[in-house]
């Protein structure tokens, strides 16, 4: 192969694998330096699980935003559903936003009236978040719906493999944070 010019073993490549030009271009360039430690076209596990990542989001971003409601602001309105009363911190961490961020999503809840931000008793700088009774009807209103996404996106793994993926995915977790 090393008489055939770059042109060539791109075609070549291409006719073995019905694959993007992108994606061959990529691995050609990473088999020429020489990285490559996996099958030349088995995407990473980072790629993977980004991508997986996406699409989920977009899934449930599209039938959130029939209730003008975010993924982000889900997640956070579902962490308080399940463990209401805590401090911006601990939601930021549990969420996986900075706070910064997390500060902006939690303005737009609480004008919207679905959180309320009280006063810590232990810690005058601190606020805890609670959800409003629109919050809680709201998340009850859409957990259903949620579920059954859920249920849905799942349904292409067997009951083993949903359980050993979610295991692994948690312990990924916890190895990198």
């Amino acid at each position: 192969m090393e008489g055939i010019n770059h042109k060539k073993k791109l075609d070549m490549y291409r006719k073995m694998v019905d694959i993007s030009i992108i994606d061959i271009y990529n691995r050609y360039a990473i088999y020429k330096k020489g990285l490559i430690v996996m099958n030349s076209f088995e995407k990473p596990l980072n790629i993977l699980i980004h991508q997986t990542n996406i699409i989920l989001r977009n899934i449930l971003q599209k039938e959130l935003s029939n209730y003008n409601i975010t993924a982000e602001q889900w997640a956070i309105l579902i962490e308080l559903y399940n463990d209401e009363g805590i401090n911006q911190k601990e939601l930021a961490k549990r969420c996986l936003k900075d706070t910064a961020a997390l500060t902006r999503s939690l303005d737009i809840l609480e004008k919207r009236e679905f959180i309320k931000r009280e006063k810590s008793p232990n810690d005058r700088r601190e606020f805890l978040i609670f959800l409003t009774g629109n919050g809680c009807e709201l998340v009850e209103g859409l957990l259903p719906m949620v579920l059954e996404i859920r249920k849905k996106i799942t349904s292409v793994l067997s009951e083993e493999e949903n359980n050993m993926l979610s295991s692994l995915l948690q312990k990924l977790i916890k190895g990198l944070v």
